[in-house]
């Protein structure tokens, strides 16, 4: 059990660090949650104008709009501004919410830690550079998964962040792991 237990909470503890450091201290993020003096407005105004909490893309088109019809769309759009919205009608910043928030944040960076931990436990060879690779190659396939994905078609302005966010993370904990893997855990025969 302490195999995967103290592997897995001490590899999301990094994690879970890495991450509020990049959104916190580092503000990697900011480029993604630019201020405008016009937020009061704006929020006045979106309030009035759609109908419920969601995601909105605009240009877009009802569902069941034909393949030509949205062609066409995308064609009189071309050139004009892209917006995405995620609209939410209550902010809470309050400290059982953070709190909450905080905590399924550090349990998933646990559970994503210890499912790799159960592929590394899977190896006959282990060394520290092997653990650390992999770590280094989850880091990105995490990054090219839905951060850059999504930067393909969405253009993200903190697409960078996410790649520094998965690689410098991943580095660390898969140091971490490396150690670990090699000096705490035998090699199974």
């Amino acid at each position: 059990m302490k195999n995967y237990l103290i592997p897995s909470l001490v590899g999301g503890l990094i994690i879970f660090f890495a991450q509020t450091l990049s959104w916190t201290v580092l503000n990697l993020h900011m480029p993604a949650q630019s201020y405008t003096s016009k937020q009061d407005t704006i929020t006045r105004f979106l309030q009035q104008q759609l109908e419920k909490p969601g995601g909105y893309l605009i240009p877009s088109a009802p569902v069941g709009t034909s393949m030509d019809e949205n062609m066409k769309l995308a064609k009189d759009w071309e050139g004009r501004p892209q917006i995405m919205i995620q609209y939410h009608e209550g902010f809470s910043m309050s400290g059982s919410k953070m709190g909450l928030n905080m905590f399924r944040s550090f349990a998933s960076s646990v559970l994503m830690v210890g499912l790799f931990c159960w592929l590394l436990l899977q190896w006959k060879e282990r060394t520290f550079f092997k653990c650390w690779v992999a770590a280094l190659a989850v880091g990105m396939i995490v990054y090219i998964q839905i951060p850059y994905s999504t930067f393909i078609w969405y253009k993200i302005f903190d697409n960078r962040a996410f790649l520094i966010d998965c690689m410098l993370g991943w580095a660390l904990c898969g140091a971490w792991l490396g150690w670990w893997f090699t000096k705490k855990v035998p090699v199974p025969a």
